[in-house]
């Protein structure tokens, strides 16, 4: 008989983020084969359609969602208008940096803790597993195991916590902060992350942490958004048609440049690329690329919904894949879903999990900006007859990463 878990998942279903998608998916996958899975959560309110909400609704899961003592409606709202925004800002400014100079759930805990002790009593819960981003559920959750030894605490991290290069800290916190994420690793009995690169955030040289360390990546739910879905007939030969989805934040628009400089450098040579971007704006980008705008090499169209985005992709010759220097340990799920869906990549990366996926697993062309030649691989693009692989794509998918997931729980109780 399979255990009863409990699952701290802070952003969770109707949290229309992608930061619910990865516990949705297990939640989903874990509950079919028969784990009874208590969500512990908070209360966010459906602001938008979600398919997401699809994944939650089974037998086996039991979502309980508890006050988080953090303004949440006041967090769904700031993008509606203009005072939603500066209320937000405000609250930011006064309170924020210093209760919640962490994460939004840095007093979750008051209430999170003596709930989930009185759930696991209830219950006879065996297996407790705290996911971040926010990382504070993750400390609270180690508490939670000080006080409940016979537990066994999986922590889960989707992203960096206290070395995350995109977050610049002062003195405090960052000490605060390390010692939060030492804490709550050294706590646990397993610690995943979602990539090697990740991993080695968290895990360091004492061997007694290494031994924790396991890696269950990201995936694709195959039941859902790809089912159906097959690479279309009417790829054009005579252009490179390229698809990308997505937002160019995060820098992306700066790796992105590093190619348009190429290609509008020589564009008598590169005029069969077309660069289709859905979902995604930069200012930067427009201005200092309008000769490609005007010649078509770049078009811009607004986001779609996933299915409808799924069915464009299969029409197109490659899927472009940008990942900044910093993030360089990063995977975001564009690259599971390309692969499923059989197009090939084109990775703009520096090294890292990227570089390594693409090669690993036979999925396109991997541009490596800190050693590859950027002309020379462009050129392999517009020549490429080669016909991928996709090798082991299988272990991208949500059922396989479940069974992951299950196999570490069982190797623990």
């Amino acid at each position: 008989m399979k255990k009863k878990i409990i699952v701290i998942a802070y952003k969770f279903p109707p949290f229309p983020g992608v930061g619910a998608y990865r516990w949705s998916k297990l939640c989903k996958y874990l509950a079919k084969a028969g784990y009874q899975i208590h969500v512990i959560t908070v209360n966010w309110k459906k602001t938008t359609m979600n398919t997401l909400d699809d994944d939650i609704h089974h037998k086996n899961i039991k979502i309980h969602r508890i006050g988080s003592m953090y303004p949440l409606g006041l967090f769904s709202r700031r993008d509606q208008n203009l005072l939603y925004k500066l209320i937000f800002k405000l609250f930011q400014i006064c309170i924020g940096k210093i209760l919640y100079f962490d994460d939004m759930a840095q007093l979750w805990g008051w209430r999170l803790v003596p709930y989930c002790q009185n759930l696991i009593k209830k219950e006879k819960i065996s297996v407790v597993i705290a996911t971040g981003h926010p990382f504070q559920s993750n400390r609270w959750a180690a508490i939670i195991k000080r006080r409940n030894n016979s537990i066994k605490l999986i922590q889960d991290f989707r992203d960096p916590w206290a070395n995350d290069p995109d977050i610049k800290r002062n003195f405090f916190s960052r000490i605060m902060i390390q010692r939060w994420q030492r804490f709550s690793v050294e706590g646990a009995d397993a610690v995943v992350a979602v990539t090697k690169g990740l991993l080695e955030f968290f895990i360091d040289s004492d061997s007694n942490i290494k031994e924790k360390g396991v890696v269950i990546r990201n995936g694709v739910d195959t039941e859902f958004s790809i089912k159906g879905i097959r690479r279309s007939k009417k790829i054009p030969k005579n252009i490179i048609k390229i698809i990308y989805a997505g937002s160019l934040g995060n820098k992306r628009d700066m790796v992105l440049c590093e190619l348009l400089k190429v290609i509008e450098k020589k564009i008598d040579i590169y005029h069969t690329i077309k660069i289709d971007i859905f979902g995604g704006s930069s200012g930067y980008i427009s201005s200092k690329f309008k000769s490609l705008i005007s010649r078509e090499v770049i078009n811009f169209y607004p986001a779609v919904k996933q299915k409808e985005l799924f069915k464009k992709m299969a029409e197109y010759n490659y899927a472009l894949h940008l990942n900044n220097k910093g993030n360089y340990f990063a995977a975001s799920t564009k690259i599971y879903e390309y692969a499923f869906l059989k197009i090939p990549t084109f990775s703009l990366n520096y090294g890292g999990e990227l570089d390594y996926l693409v090669k690993k697993f036979d999925l396109g062309i991997s541009v490596n900006l800190e050693i590859d030649n950027l002309e020379l691989k462009i050129g392999e693009l517009i020549s490429d007859k080669r016909k991928y692989k996709f090798k082991g794509i299988e272990q991208f998918s949500y059922s396989y990463i479940a069974q992951q997931y299950s196999d570490l729980i069982q190797s623990m109780v």
